[in-house]
């Protein structure tokens, strides 16, 4: 009598434990998916994160090189203005760097044939 009373409670024991443990395991796998899904979550938002700066990086580049060519294409017309020979003998001396250049070309040429 006792020695059964006594099985059937330690038999009944064991499986409120197994249930117990069964719960238990099922609650760390369902906290552990809900981890796993937190961080590929938050990987993708890296991801998107860094896209967007490197493409902005990209943007800032390309405006700082046209704002440089802007600039520079600026200086340029400005200086060759500045340059430019003005008023009625502008023709003649046009004519006269234009007589100069092929000099200096006539000169580079007969030194380089030597």
């Amino acid at each position: 009598g006792e020695r059964a009373a006594a099985a059937r409670l330690l038999q009944s024991r064991e499986a409120e434990l197994r249930q117990a443990g069964q719960f238990q395991s099922e609650q760390a796998a369902h906290a552990l998916q809900l981890a796993t899904a937190e961080r590929q979550r938050h990987e993708q938002a890296v991801r998107e994160l860094r896209a967007e700066m490197e493409a902005a990086a990209v943007r800032a580049v390309a405006e700082a090189r046209r704002d440089d060519r802007e600039r520079m294409g600026a200086k340029l017309q400005r200086s060759t203005l500045s340059a430019a020979p003005q008023g009625p003998d502008a023709a003649g001396e046009l004519a006269a760097a234009r007589r100069e250049l092929a000099a200096s070309r006539d000169q580079l040429g007969s030194t380089e044939k030597q």
